[in-house]
């Protein structure tokens, strides 16, 4: 059990609405307004419907591509130049895909707009794992991914607005004016005198040896982290496929989607309480136990409301793990080479979310989708089991500076 230390306790999250939260929730409300969209967007300049689908993943691999170079980038320019470099880059893409006539062009601009994603993300992360102090990481960093995930939940209604007005390209300017304007307001922000931010730092820019050396802690909660977001990312291909399977329609589908995460979202604040308290390890171990009970529950269900109850058991488990991956990559990181291990981090846990999907597609093209969902559960509670009883705790893993 972790106890926060006196001077934990007296620092205040609040200090950080304007330079962190704020900034992060209005971000993704752009992020939120694109995503339903982009299959849309290709639709609309031209694209298959095969074409139009695939577009939609653009976006994830740009972003797991970005992870690393994004580290690169940081740890060589510093946070504050990369928060303002990625917003160049989100500004710019989602002018650019707002404006497109071509697939070709509009699937550039997804692309690109991941990889200012993957920036932004690491930059941030960076800067929180500086600025927080170590009994306070988890309830910090899981109020950031909060934010992010109020933004998301917004942007959709937000770009709905637009979209009426200006059509489907709509979407892509809202996108362009909540990053300026999250970067407007995370670089306004008076710094806190405390912050241990990221200054540039050439040699912090090696990946090649932040990852020999940080091998340990990379290969071991790494794979832990994949996991996760394997089963995030499946879970949200399993449920519309198998709601589908028992006959649920898109307006079913979508109030399942909507009550899950709204459960999801309201649990970053004891979840990142009870990661401070308990520790990271046994919050992640609980997040992947619950996400792949949820999974193994899925055939079992044959009706709105059954699926309903397994969704809001998924969102609970998803919830519960709010912010653990980011946190367990903040404690992991050394302070010197921060970003890039960060770059390292966070390109590991974004092949799961975009693997998760395609493992679910190759065993239901194996077998069905009710087998798919019990294979993937099981992975699951065995990857639980095997980091409960194998991996050590964090501390041991840090690797010195």
């Amino acid at each position: 059990m972790n106890e926060p230390s006196q001077s934990d306790q007296a620092f205040g999250l609040r200090s950080l609405v304007a330079s962190l939260y704020a900034p992060g929730a209005i971000y993704a409300v752009g992020q939120g307004a694109i995503i339903p969209v982009i299959a849309l967007m290709a639709r609309h300049v031209g694209a298959s419907v095969p074409v139009a689908g695939a577009m939609v993943g653009l976006r994830g691999f740009g972003t797991m591509l970005g992870d690393v170079p994004a580290g690169a980038l940081v740890a060589r320019i510093g946070d504050r130049r990369a928060v303002l470099a990625a917003t160049v880059v989100q500004v710019a893409s989602s002018v650019v895909a707002a404006t497109a006539t071509s697939t070709v062009v509009l699937a550039l601009a997804v692309a690109v707009s991941g990889f200012g994603w993957a920036m932004w993300g690491v930059a941030r992360l960076s800067y929180a794992t500086g600025v927080l102090p170590a009994g306070r990481r988890g309830q910090g960093i899981a109020t950031l991914g909060g934010a992010s995930r109020i933004g998301t939940f917004a942007g959709p209604f937000v770009g709905a607005g637009v979209i009426s007005v200006l059509g489907v390209s709509g979407a892509f300017w809202v996108a362009a004016l909540a990053s300026a304007g999250g970067c407007a307001l995370m670089l306004s922000a008076t710094r806190l005198p405390n912050a241990v931010t990221a200054p540039p730092d050439h040699k912090a820019a090696n990946l090649r040896a932040t990852a020999r050396t940080h091998s340990k802690a990379l290969l071991g909660p790494g794979a832990g982290a994949l996991l996760i977001g394997a089963l995030r990312a499946s879970r949200q291909a399993l449920l519309p496929l198998w709601a589908a399977h028992v006959g649920i329609d898109a307006t079913g589908v979508s109030i399942i989607f909507g009550v899950s995460s709204g459960l999801d979202m309201l649990l970053f604040a004891p979840a990142g309480w009870a990661s401070d308290r308990w520790g990271r390890k046994k919050i992640a171990v609980v997040c992947l136990a619950i996400l792949a009970a949820g999974q193994l529950a899925v055939p079992a269900t044959h009706s709105f409301d059954t699926l309903l109850a397994v969704g809001l058991l998924l969102g609970f488990g998803n919830g519960v793990g709010s912010g653990i991956v980011m946190t367990m990559g903040a404690d992991l990181a050394p302070r010197h080479s921060r970003a890039a291990f960060l770059g390292l981090w966070r390109f590991i846990a974004d092949t799961g979310g975009a693997l998760g999907p395609f493992m679910l597609s190759g065993l239901i093209a194996a077998s069905s989708i009710g087998p798919a969902a019990i294979a993937v559960g099981a992975v699951g509670l065995a990857a639980a089991a095997v980091m409960g009883l194998r991996m050590p705790d964090l501390a041991t893993l840090r690797s010195a500076d």
